[in-house]
């Protein structure tokens, strides 16, 4: 018995009409390219996928700074308030960036995104497995360009900008009292207990005390918070320096020797209490090393995390609450 093998029909108007919309696309993209742009960013996208979750996490939108050279760095910054200035975020990620010289003379520009949105897009890039991305905006668009040049297959996203005039919440230069570096997973964990025993505030506290026959004190820095079921405190003893640039710093420690008693008897140089909620949130994407306190005076906290170098970094600013609030 031979077997005959019959040939499918083939839809000839079908095939036409798929090579033509191929070819439409890779002229579009072709027209793109050869556009003239406002700014082109070329980042890795993990890095900046923790810094727009942290945002996300405390901003509706943030107005994105793409900075080609400004005092020695290059990359993007953001400098954003929440509504009712209660917290702000302050944050810089150097990467490669390149301006349209006829835009501020190729300096620095800006866009304006819904942050979750923005953070949707680039985890869709993380997903993709690329080791870089490029952001770009082309003269005339409202929309930034993603592009994940090695993914496969290539893959590139369009997302909508804001087109409001930004409000500038650059920060003035505060006087820092002390800078406390202090563990991560430590400070994050003690907010979280915080928040489960529906606490608002955290405080923290310097006490310090003359040590006998010497020129030195005894310092402790406290972290405590109550609620209606619980009240709870955390003490690392310290020493306090002064850096090259005249900054007192100190440095979480963990060999306690002062009983509790004792240490009602220390005098209390610094207490404010801080929203936890903030705290809280800005810690959700963070996970790892030490993170810094700069602690002013009747004045905000500044909390400080290292993106990896030092032009790197996500600073959140928070209020003080006063008892009344």
């Amino acid at each position: 018995m031979t077997t005959v093998s019959t040939i499918p029909n083939i839809d000839i108007n079908a095939m036409e009409q798929q090579i033509q919309a191929r070819d439409s696309k890779r002229r579009r993209l072709a027209e793109e390219k050869s556009k003239p742009y406002d700014f082109v960013i070329t980042i890795a996208p993990q890095t900046l996928y923790t810094l727009v979750s942290t945002l996300k996490n405390l901003l509706n939108r943030v107005t994105i700074n793409v900075v080609k050279k400004e005092t020695g760095f290059r990359g993007i910054s953001c400098d954003s308030a929440s509504p009712g200035m209660t917290c702000m975020v302050k944050s810089r990620l150097a990467c490669t960036v390149d301006i349209n010289p006829a835009l501020n003379d190729g300096i620095r520009t800006e866009f304006i995104v819904h942050v979750a949105e923005f953070a949707d897009v680039i985890k869709e890039c993380l997903n993709k497995g690329t080791q870089t991305i490029e952001i770009l905006r082309y003269q005339g668009s409202d929309k930034l360009t993603i592009d994940c040049p090695n993914a496969v297959p290539r893959d590139v996203m369009h997302l909508r900008t804001l087109m409001q005039h930004p409000e500038d919440n650059r920060l003035e230069k505060l006087k820092v009292y002390l800078q406390i570096q202090i563990g991560l997973h430590e400070l994050k964990s003690f907010c979280a207990s915080c928040v489960k025993f529906k606490a608002e505030t955290v405080s923290i506290a310097i006490k310090e005390k003359s040590v006998p026959n010497s020129d030195q004190k005894s310092t402790y820095i406290v972290l405590g918070f109550q609620s209606d079921s619980l009240s709870r405190s955390m003490r690392f003893p310290t020493t306090i320096d002064t850096n090259e640039q005249g900054l007192s710093q100190a440095v979480c420690e963990h060999q306690d020797r002062v009983s509790v008693e004792d240490l009602e008897d220390y005098t209390v140089v610094y207490q404010e209490n801080f929203a936890v909620e903030f705290l809280n949130q800005f810690f959700k994407s963070i996970d790892r090393n030490n993170i810094w306190m700069n602690l002013i005076q009747n004045g905000p906290m500044i909390m400080h995390y290292s993106l990896g170098n030092e032009t790197s970094y996500m600073r959140l600013i928070v209020a003080p609450k006063s008892e009344e609030e």
